[in-house]
């Protein structure tokens, strides 16, 4: 990722990360908010997640928001009353919670530009900010942010380590398939849907074997399909996407290459040339 875009992701985070803490003062207690501050805390006093997992709660994204609730009863010396205390315990909580929330935007931004170039880990990064439901979730000291974090991280590492060493390719993934399963248990419907998906336009978008080898089609007329473009292109683009200068000739090229293989070398000789006068103009 360029600095541009590194900068487009901390901005969004910051203006992002300042309403929900600012939101998660003003919103009152959800239904499930008392039940995790009492058994966050109380797991973190006895070392054991009983209470969580006897409700069918995962216990990863509590324990993680109420570890600093628990050092601070430590430094304090005195445990706290939920009840009576809740409203000073909860915003803390849910501070705690944007690590998730960042997790989010990063994983987001990355998958988004690894499926769809750079552009769309920009415009995936304003959406994911500025969605009002992922906002909602995102000012909670609840489990929702947490698990499509790591499903995220997941799902991109999955992919970027498909074609690399066992590390990379099954070993951080499986370790962030079972930290989304310990988010919670969703996660395991989910992430199966989600690497299918993926794996599915993986096998069935790749070609069977290079152009050149597809039946009636000769090598020369599968370069011709391809080189005019990549060569009237060269570096006249910005992340992929062609200059509006080069646009048309590279369509012209397109044009007259299609179903004539034999006017590939010229079809090539005039958009290097198009290029050079480009320049020196």
């Amino acid at each position: 990722m360029r600095r541009f875009d590194w900068a487009w992701l901390v901005l969004l985070g910051i203006a992002s990360s300042a309403w929900c803490l600012m939101a998660a003062r003003e919103l009152s207690a959800t239904f499930d908010e008392p039940f995790y501050m009492r058994a966050g805390l109380e797991s973190w006093r006895s070392g054991s997640n009983h209470e969580l997992m006897r409700a069918g709660t995962m216990p990863l994204p509590v324990d993680v928001q109420y570890l600093p609730i628990y050092i601070w009863e430590q430094l304090r010396g005195e445990p706290f009353d939920t009840q009576k205390e809740c409203h000073t315990i909860l915003p803390y909580a849910r501070a705690t919670n944007l690590v998730f929330w960042w997790q989010l935007l990063i994983y987001g931004t990355l998958l988004a530009r690894h499926v769809g170039g750079p552009w769309a880990g920009r415009f995936a990064t304003l959406l994911i900010a500025t969605e009002p439901s992922l906002l909602g979730h995102a000012c909670m000291a609840t489990t929702d942010i947490s698990v499509t974090a790591l499903i995220f991280a997941c799902v991109y590492h999955f992919q970027t380590g498909r074609e690399r060493g066992w590390v990379l390719r099954w070993l951080i993934p499986g370790l962030l398939f079972g930290l989304a399963m310990s988010a919670k248990v969703s996660a395991v419907t989910f992430v199966p849907l989600i690497l299918g998906a993926f794996e599915i336009v993986r096998v069935i978008g790749e070609p069977p074997g290079p152009l050149n080898a597809m039946p009636g089609r000769s090598s020369s007329s599968a370069s011709c399909s391809s080189s005019p473009i990549a060569a009237a292109t060269g570096n006249h683009s910005i992340d992929g996407f062609p200059t509006r200068r080069n646009f048309r000739r590279m369509v012209a090229s397109r044009r007259l290459c299609a179903g004539r293989p034999n006017i590939l070398l010229s079809s090539q000789t005039r958009a290097r040339r198009f290029i050079t006068s480009s320049n020196t103009t």
